[in-house]
C-alpha cells in the first residue's frame, strides 16, 4: 500500500492539505538570516501550463515545471505556489513563458510498491513573468507579477 511521508503527493501538491507550513509571511522571510538558509531563485521557461487547483478551504495552489539550462541539457524543477501567486500563474502564465521564481527547497519522500522514491521541489513565495507574450485571451491585460498574496 503506498504511503506518503509528506503532505504533498508526488505529482501534484495535495489540494486537500492546508498550506500551513508552506506559506511564508514577509516577517518569516526577513528572519531567514538568523537561521539556516534555504532559499533558491530560478529563471527559466515553463515546460508546461501551470496546473491550478483549490484546497477545500478555497486556497489556490498551482504546480509549475520550469526548465533551466546552463549547458545543452536542460534541468527540470518542480515548483509549488500558493495564494495570489498561484492565481497569477493560472491566469497569466503558459508553457514557454520566461519566469523568475524565489522560494525554498523541500524534499518529498514516499513509499510505493516498487520501493522508496524521493523528489525535491521548490515551494515558491514569489513569482514573476519576465516576458510578455500576448495571446487572444490575454491581449490588453498587463500584469507585473505576483507575491504571496498577503
Amino acid at each position: 500500500m503506498p504511503r506518503s511521508t509528506t503532505a504533498a503527493a508526488p505529482d501534484m501538491p495535495d489540494a486537500d492539505a492546508a498550506p500551513s507550513g508552506d506559506v511564508e509571511t514577509q516577517e518569516q522571510r526577513r528572519r531567514v538570516g538568523t537561521r539556516g538558509l534555504n532559499r533558491v531563485e530560478l529563471i527559466g521557461r515553463l515546460a508546461r501550463d501551470p496546473e491550478l487547483r483549490y484546497t477545500p478551504a478555497g486556497t489556490p495552489v498551482a504546480a509549475l515545471r520550469i526548465a533551466t539550462n546552463d549547458t545543452r541539457v536542460p534541468e527540470f524543477h518542480d515548483v509549488v505556489v500558493w495564494n495570489g501567486a498561484a492565481t497569477y500563474a493560472g491566469e497569466y502564465l503558459r508553457s514557454g513563458r520566461l519566469v523568475w521564481v524565489a522560494g525554498r527547497l523541500r524534499r518529498n519522500r514516499w513509499e510505493a510498491e516498487d520501493g522508496y522514491h524521493e523528489r525535491v521541489e521548490v515551494i515558491a513565495f514569489d513569482l514573476q513573468g519576465l516576458d510578455w507574450r500576448a495571446t487572444a485571451d490575454t491581449a490588453g491585460d498587463a500584469s507585473e507579477g505576483a507575491g504571496d498574496g498577503a
